[in-house]
């Protein structure tokens, strides 16, 4: 029997677990969920950010930048009180995280 899964919801809980961890760029979070996933997910750029983003716009995460010294600036994301209580109360919903 297969179980039906919501990728998107699914992908935006990993996304948060590992900004638990700590401030990443996408770069970051993408090589973790390949790592975490045994490589069995493999998101490139061009998936994570749109993620990154929607997590940002509902107030889940912050994004700020880190500029230096001749090489292009960095959008790293932190996870914010109100990312941080989403978690909580997903994993007392039962989403193993």
């Amino acid at each position: 029997m297969f179980e039906i899964i919501d990728i998107e919801s699914s992908m935006n809980l990993i996304t948060l677990r590992i900004l638990m961890e700590g401030d990443k760029n996408g770069y970051e979070v993408a090589k973790e969920i390949f790592h975490l996933t045994d490589g069995n997910i493999e998101l490139k750029e061009e998936s994570i950010y749109p993620i990154l983003h929607k997590l940002e716009k509902r107030g889940l995460v912050k994004g700020y930048w880190i500029q230096e010294e001749g090489v292009p600036g960095k959008k790293y994301y932190r996870l914010t009180d109100k990312g941080k209580n989403h978690l909580k109360e997903e994993k007392k919903n039962g989403y193993a995280l």
